[in-house]
Formats: C-alpha cells, structure tokens, sequence
C-alpha cells in the first residue's frame, strides 16, 4: 500500500478511527500537506482520497501524518491555589465565644 503526494509513491499503512492515519512514512516527508493525498493498493487501485482541507488539522510525527477534526488538545490550567483559611481550633473558639454571647445576652 503507498500513498500518491505531489507526484511521488510514499511506501505506508492506512489505518481510520477518529482520525485519518498514514503511518510509516519517511521522515523527509513534505509535511504539512496541501492538495489531495491518495491511497492506492501496490496494484495501483485507488482505494481512498483525502483533502487535508477538508480536516481541522494535521500532524506529522515519527512517520505519521495524521488528518483529523479533533480540535488540538488542551492542555488545562492549574487550579488557583486556596488561601489557608481559620483553622478548626479558630472556628471552635469563635463558636463558643458567640454561643456564649447569646447565652448569656450580650449578642
């Protein structure tokens, strides 16, 4: 199986999920890739055709262009830090003292 880009017959192995996979290509592939790429069994059927137009994006890495509408990853920001508040004991103290306040009506 190889894939027809620009011309030239790039030996590689297609493979579909979420995305588009070509894996083992070389690594002087001309990535990114503008225009139609198309697979072709070693008999020269065509069995597919790709735009990479018509994907969100691509990528090319050790060999593996990918094609794929999944938006880029993300990665997430770190939780603002938590200001240490009243300890227990504090909270207890403060408790008691308002507690004893009603208690005794001077709250």
């Amino acid at each position: 199986m190889y894939i027809s880009y620009q011309g030239k017959k790039y030996q590689c192995k297609c493979s579909l999920g979420n995305a588009v996979y070509y894996r083992g290509l070389p690594d002087d592939f001309p990535a990114p890739v503008t225009g139609e790429i198309t697979l072709c069994a070693d008999d020269g059927f065509v069995m597919r055709t790709d735009n990479p137009a018509d994907y969100l994006r691509q990528t090319f890495e050790d060999g593996v262009l990918t094609l794929t509408n999944q938006p880029e990853p993300v990665e997430p920001e770190p939780p603002e830090p938590i200001e240490p508040g009243q300890t227990t004991e504090a909270r207890i103290t403060a408790l008691e003292a308002a507690m004893s306040a009603l208690l005794t009506g001077e709250g």
